[in-house]
C-alpha cells in the first residue's frame, strides 16, 4: 500500500487501537466513549473561574442564591436518576463535578451573605444538599417514580430559578 494512499491504513489502526482499548473495533462508539471522559474530565474545571472570582471578591454580590440552590437540588435528582438507572460514570459524571462545584459556590454564598443572610437557611443547605443527594440514591428513601418525577421536572425548575437572575442583570 503507497503511503497516504486512502487511508484505510489509518482507519484500520485507529480500530485497532480502539479494540486494544476499549475492546472494540468501532471507532465511533471508542470515539464516542473518549469525548464523554473528556467531558467529565473539563467539568471537573468548570465553576472553578466563578469560585475564584466569588472569593478574590469576597462577594457574591450579583449572583441569585435561590437559583444555585436550586441548580444544586436539581443537580442531586440528575445524579441519584443517572445512577440508579445505572448509567455509566462518563454519562454521569460530569453532573457529579459540576454539583459539588455548585454546592462550593452555595456555601460561598451563604458564607459572604454574612449579617444579611439567614443563619438557619445556610446551615439547611449545608446539610440538606448532601442530603438530598444521599436521598435520591436510596430507593427505600426516594421511590423510583418519585425519583423519575424530580428528575423530569428538573428543567421547568432550572428555568424558573434562573428567572430572576435573568431579570436583575
Amino acid at each position: 500500500e503507497r503511503a497516504g494512499g486512502g487511508g484505510g491504513g489509518a482507519m484500520e489502526a485507529l480500530a485497532g487501537v480502539a479494540e486494544a482499548v476499549l475492546g472494540t473495533r468501532d471507532v465511533a462508539a471508542a470515539a464516542s466513549f473518549v469525548l464523554g471522559y473528556a467531558i467529565v474530565a473539563a467539568s471537573a474545571a468548570l465553576k472553578l473561574p466563578q469560585i475564584f472570582a466569588i472569593v478574590s471578591a469576597r462577594s457574591g454580590e450579583g449572583l441569585s442564591l435561590s437559583m444555585f440552590e436550586i441548580e444544586t437540588l436539581c443537580y442531586s435528582f440528575s445524579l441519584g436518576y443517572a445512577f440508579r438507572s445505572g448509567l455509566p460514570f462518563n454519562a454521569w459524571g460530569e453532573t457529579a463535578f459540576i454539583a459539588v462545584q455548585s454546592y462550593i459556590i452555595v456555601m460561598l454564598l451563604h458564607m459572604y451573605a454574612g449579617a444579611k443572610g439567614s443563619s438557619l437557611r445556610a446551615m439547611v443547605m449545608a446539610v440538606g444538599l448532601p442530603a438530598t443527594a444521599y436521598a435520591a440514591l436510596k430507593p427505600e428513601l426516594v421511590t423510583d417514580g418519585l425519583l423519575e418525577t424530580l428528575f423530569s421536572s428538573q428543567n421547568a425548575l432550572l428555568l424558573a430559578a434562573r428567572l430572576p437572575q435573568v431579570y436583575a442583570n
